[in-house]
């Protein structure tokens, strides 16, 4: 689904549950995307997966199925959420307009604003906000 400095992104089927369902996979890689604090990727995991184990209930973020280390590789499995992301809904991908009319729109931006609100409430920072995320 994705691929950067710190790892990838995996779209997956979880097939040791029945019915088996759909799942994401987050892969951080060890010693890379070090920060002037030495934090690699690894870290950046070990904070996403509290921060989904703790809010994912309350909050409207994936829920967070399990954390694997393997070779120092951290994976976090994940719920994944159906549906378009905005960038989709808007039709930007392929024509550089929306596609879309003000109303909805309006409703859309009204519940990322809510989501992110939560967030920012319990002093967690998304800092990944964008059409396609």
């Amino acid at each position: 689904m994705h691929r950067s400095i710190w790892g990838c992104v995996l779209d997956a089927i979880d097939l040791g549950v029945h019915p088996p369902k759909r799942c994401v996979i987050k892969e951080y890689w060890h010693c890379v995307a070090t920060d002037i604090y030495g934090r690699d990727s690894t870290d950046h995991a070990l904070l996403e997966a509290s921060i989904l184990d703790e809010y994912s209930r309350d909050c409207n973020i994936p829920q967070l199925y399990e954390t694997i280390v393997g070779n120092e590789t951290h994976y976090l499995i994940t719920e994944k959420i159906q549906g378009q992301n905005l960038a989709e809904k808007l039709g930007l991908s392929l024509r550089g307009h929306p596609e879309i009319d003000l109303g909805s729109l309006i409703r859309i931006g009204q519940s990322i604003a809510k989501a992110i609100a939560s967030l920012n409430k319990r002093n967690i920072v998304h800092r990944d906000i964008k059409p396609s995320n």
